[in-house]
């Protein structure tokens, strides 16, 4: 089993298209460059990043590859590309693992975005995906600023036969996360995934609240 599997191969790359097409045009005209200088590499985090590669993975490529450099005397733009290239599939090369099956159970997924990012919807699919898989599955409606949020989770709780651990509007998000991780373990539910309000890196408050959810 794994969580990352394709079930529409075609679909899956036609989606990725785009960001596969600026991607390579991108990199295309980096790796012109024939001096693996400062600038170089970058530029080349820039890039990945702007690809929705993420910070930390675009760190982690760029450190590497760097390091492949002066090990391997790696001078050139060509060179280096068939470097990434061989990064990248080590990156991204799941090797059929089952992350849930490693994980501690339960696996508790703590939904994050600002304000109409889609939380709520994108819980319903991983819900729906993960009851697929035999997964045992338990909501938390930590989103109390907005009366309609708990009803939505509660809506799609009841329409995929999972249960939603809920408080009244107002009350404290961080205990609505402790009650939901109590009762996943004790109704021994391989997943927990908790709603939160949408909120915005700069509010330090909400982002106080966060904290104390992830304790």
């Amino acid at each position: 089993m794994n969580i990352f599997k394709k079930r529409n191969p075609t679909k899956f790359t036609e989606s990725l298209e785009k960001t596969r097409s600026s991607l390579v045009g991108q990199l295309g005209d980096l790796f012109k460059k024939s001096e693996l200088d400062t600038e170089f590499w970058e530029d080349l985090e820039d890039t990945l990043i702007s690809a929705d590669t993420g910070l930390e993975t675009a760190e982690k490529i760029v450190s590497q590859l760097r390091e492949n450099a002066k090990a391997k005397n790696i001078s050139t733009g060509k060179e280096c590309l068939k470097e990434l290239r061989s990064e990248l599939k080590n990156i991204f090369d799941l090797k059929d693992e089952d992350p849930l099956t490693r994980a501690q159970k339960p696996v508790v997924f703590v939904m994050v975005g600002v304000n109409g990012a889609g939380k709520t919807t994108s819980i319903a699919k991983l819900t729906h995906l993960l009851i697929s898989l035999d997964q045992k599955v338990i909501l938390g409606a930590a989103d109390t600023f907005r009366a309609a949020a708990v009803d939505q989770i509660q809506i799609w709780g009841d329409k995929l036969g999972v249960t939603v651990i809920a408080q009244d509007p107002g009350s404290d998000p961080g205990a609505v996360a402790f009650d939901t991780i109590n009762a996943a373990k004790s109704r021994n539910m391989d997943v927990a995934i908790i709603d939160t309000a949408g909120r915005l890196q700069g509010k330090s408050n909400l982002m106080e609240e966060l904290k104390k959810i992830s304790k």
